[in-house]
């Protein structure tokens, strides 16, 4: 699919805002070579024939959606965490890959009116009752309703469709993994949105919004939005004495930057009217990932964890890591393993093929006692015991015994397979190939659980 032209952002081109909003911000963009969007054509080899849009397709329509103004020097492809932006080219310091007036973003002005209409609240009663982060979600709610009618369609088909992140949303489960104090630290996260739903639930309830609605669009907005502090954004809020938190807004583009806290190399600059520049802040090689910071949430692990479902490694303070009990995942891998390899030994001590031939036997030996469990749990460094990051270095270990257990049982398979060729004890061969077929399909789906029970560790480390 060739590259999708992005008209270079002019100042000519009207906001289209409920507020009027002047934007007399020089475009530091304005006179380069930025006329091309920055999709990565051999990622976005796409059939059209009636399916359902794929994600890149969808960020092909937001780039359609308003002339942004993009570098040439990046590109929007997938990497390894997923969609993200990437520099085409070597890139300098300060260097600027991206610039949005206010009119590109989506702010509390936007909001008001569609609140006003759907819930039949004035401006004051929103400020009454909800604050910035609150008010974008139900205006995200009641855009999402619209489906592709919404003004801001282009923008909302790009979300996911479901959020997992906070920690109530969690599989129970992993609640008896943390410690009181780690639980009732995550409580304490969790009860601002608990507070935002309960300050908006009786109007939301005469429109029969469902509570999983406003999850989702809160979660839109909590994990999205950033501090747009220029005077512009509303001026009256500042008067009253709310701080930057009520001041937030939704970036469209700015949403395809992913995050990473020890060592991001762009930053972004809001301007006094609420436009917004990213800058390349780490000289940035060709092929690399451009990453921004999560700011000060870094040393908020709670927040961390609630926000966006995982945890930075190496908080600053001590009170913000997040414990888990070791020994009860020790002994749930312990069970859940053990249990696995049990009825692995006794299904295979069949597994004996006599060959009359040779006048000897071959024994397949798939004992458990080859492969001791007690060895991943060891410790090399004992500081490392109270390490919160251990469960799930003990977990990749368990499941680097299922992948050995499950190669042998590959390579079983293929030495009965090249054993049946000749016709000697063909029907204890075929019992064999039976049982360890049967095995590998055990030992694949033992791995397979163990490989989604790391995977949701993981985000506790």
């Amino acid at each position: 699919m060739s590259d999708l032209p992005v008209p270079i952002l002019s100042h000519d081109v009207p906001c289209q805002s409920p507020v009027p909003i002047v934007d007399n911000t020089e475009n530091p963009l304005k006179h380069k070579n930025v006329s091309k969007t920055c999709i990565n054509p051999e990622t976005c080899q796409l059939v059209k024939n009636g399916h359902k849009k794929s994600d890149l397709e969808k960020i092909q329509d937001l780039l359609a959606w308003k002339p942004w103004t993009l570098s040439e020097k990046i590109e929007i492809r997938r990497g390894q965490f997923g969609i993200g932006v990437f520099a085409k080219e070597d890139l300098k310091v300060d260097e600027q890959l991206f610039f949005a007036s206010p009119c590109q973003t989506i702010r509390i002005e936007n909001a008001f009116e569609v609140i006003e209409s759907e819930l039949d609240l004035t401006e004051d009663d929103v400020k009454q009752h909800l604050d910035c982060a609150d008010t974008l979600a139900v205006y995200i709610l009641f855009e999402l309703r619209k489906g592709p009618s919404s003004d801001i369609w282009p923008y909302l088909a790009t979300m996911p469709e479901e959020y997992t992140t906070p920690f109530d949303y969690w599989p129970v489960e992993l609640h008896d993994y943390l410690t009181p104090a780690s639980n009732d630290f995550l409580f304490l996260a969790t009860s601002d949105y608990v507070d935002a739903y309960m300050k908006i639930s009786g109007f939301l309830e005469k429109h029969n919004v469902e509570e999983s609605e406003f999850h989702r669009a809160y979660s839109i907005v909590s994990t999205r939005y950033y501090y747009a502090d220029g005077p512009a954004t509303h001026p009256d809020w500042f008067v009253s004495g709310l701080g930057e938190a009520d001041c937030g807004a939704l970036g469209p583009i700015f949403d395809l930057w992913n995050h990473q806290s020890i060592k991001p190399n762009t930053d972004w600059i809001v301007g006094e009217d609420g436009s917004m520049t990213m800058n390349v802040q780490e000289p940035v090689q060709a092929g690399e990932e451009l990453f921004i910071s999560y700011g000060s949430r870094v040393d908020e692990n709670v927040r961390m964890a609630q926000t966006y479902g995982f945890t930075i490694e190496d908080p600053s303070k001590v009170e913000e890591l997040i414990y888990i009990y070791k020994d009860e995942i020790v002994d749930a891998c312990v069970a859940r393993l053990g249990k696995s390899f049990a009825e692995c030994d006794d299904r295979t001590s069949h597994l004996i093929v006599e060959n009359d031939e040779e006048g000897g036997h071959i024994n397949f030996d798939c004992s458990i006692n080859s492969y001791p469990l007690e060895s991943i749990f060891a410790s090399d460094n004992p500081e490392e015991d109270n390490d919160h990051n251990k469960a799930s270095r003990l977990l990749r270990g368990a499941l680097h015994i299922i992948y050995e257990r499950r190669s042998f049982l590959e390579h079983l398979l293929q030495e009965i397979e090249d054993a049946l060729e000749d016709d000697i004890n063909r029907e204890h061969k075929f019992m064999a190939k039976n049982i360890a077929t049967s095995e590998l399909a055990t030992v694949t789906k033992c791995m397979t659980q163990m490989e989604d029970l790391a995977i949701a560790y993981e985000r506790l480390t």
